[in-house]
């Protein structure tokens, strides 16, 4: 790591506004979509943050997918997930913190029992280096839809 000292945690409470900063900051990049405090906060369980020098430097959340049937949730086995929210400062880059992240999402997803974890990513090299493919299984498909307007 280039002699960085940062050290991955699990997200907690108090991390919230860091974590809306660095949202707002790869939003801006283009590279994340926009989140809301309530977001965060209802994923907070789920998250990880890079800390150096006390100071929150990079982010990732797992989300985790669940049925509805009736109008309840149901568990869907914890069979997959999403990582989300994937946030490193330009100048904590390349130095491996985002492959901290990754690698701490990616043990959570193992430890609850997850059978794929998913992404949605401009970098697919960064990914690519956890096993991450593009690769779906027989009869997958990924289909998407555009509801913006053609104007």
């Amino acid at each position: 790591m280039n002699g960085l000292k940062a050290l991955v945690r699990g997200a907690i409470p108090p991390d919230v506004p860091s974590i809306l900063e660095l949202n707002r900051l790869g939003y801006e990049e283009g590279d994340l979509l926009l989140c809301k405090e309530d977001e965060i906060r209802a994923l907070i369980g789920c998250g990880f943050v890079a800390v150096h020098e006390e100071k929150v430097i990079g982010c990732l959340f797992v989300r985790i997918y669940a049925s509805v049937l009736n109008g309840r949730v149901v568990d869907n086995g914890g069979r997959w997930c999403e990582i989300r929210t994937f946030y490193v400062l330009p100048e904590f880059r390349r130095m491996g913190v985002g492959s901290d992240l990754i690698g701490s999402g990616v043990q959570f997803a193992r430890r609850q029992g997850i059978e794929t974890v998913m992404t949605v990513t401009r970098k697919p090299e960064v990914f690519g280096r956890f096993g991450f493919s593009e690769r779906l299984r027989p009869g997958q498909q990924i289909l998407y839809l555009s509801l913006k307007s053609r104007e």
